[in-house]
């Protein structure tokens, strides 16, 4: 019942989203975006963070559903709203829009940190070495691969009561 309350509330923009989306589609070739639109993206991101700065979640998040209608190769607007779900403790959800933007731009460090953290939050400890192991290859020693496999050595360590987790990071 309030899962359709929530989407009778939002249908306005459900639609506005669907019908931007398939003029966008049906004007470029497949998901390939002008600069009109790669603009618009831009300004919208602008205005999520703003919106986010100011405790507006739910706005920001419509935002950047906008922004992916007018340009659904944004990674950063999918990287965006996978950190978004993950504040949000939707790990699911941040993981399908974090792989997404990787897809887009597989050179984006910090979307790999984060998805290997929605990885270990859901206790999926061999997609987050997959993610290690893509982040290594990108980065070698980066700071955001210490900060990945501390993650997941703190995890390991919750799991089996405080034994050693640099063994079992291997």
């Amino acid at each position: 019942m309030r899962h359709n309350l929530m989407i009778l509330k939002y249908k306005h923009i459900i639609i506005f989203c669907f019908t931007l989306t398939f003029f966008v589609i049906s004007t470029s070739n497949g998901f390939a975006t002008s600069k009109p639109y790669e603009d618009m993206s831009s300004r919208v991101l602008k205005q999520v963070e703003a919106l986010m700065l100011e405790g507006k979640s739910l706005e920001a998040r419509n935002s950047l559903l906008v922004a992916l209608a007018a340009d659904p190769a944004n990674a950063d607007a999918f990287a965006a709203l996978g950190k978004m779900s993950m504040s949000d403790g939707d790990y699911e959800q941040a993981i399908q829009s974090l792989a997404t933007a990787i897809r887009i731009d597989p050179t984006r460090r910090d979307v790999y940190v984060a998805l290997g953290q929605s990885q270990l939050a859901l206790d999926n400890v061999d997609g987050a070495r997959e993610t290690i192991a893509k982040l290594t290859q990108l980065c070698g020693d980066c700071g955001q691969l210490t900060i990945l496999e501390n993650a997941l050595a703190l995890s390991l360590s919750a799991k089996s009561d405080g034994s050693d987790a640099s063994a079992l990071k291997q």
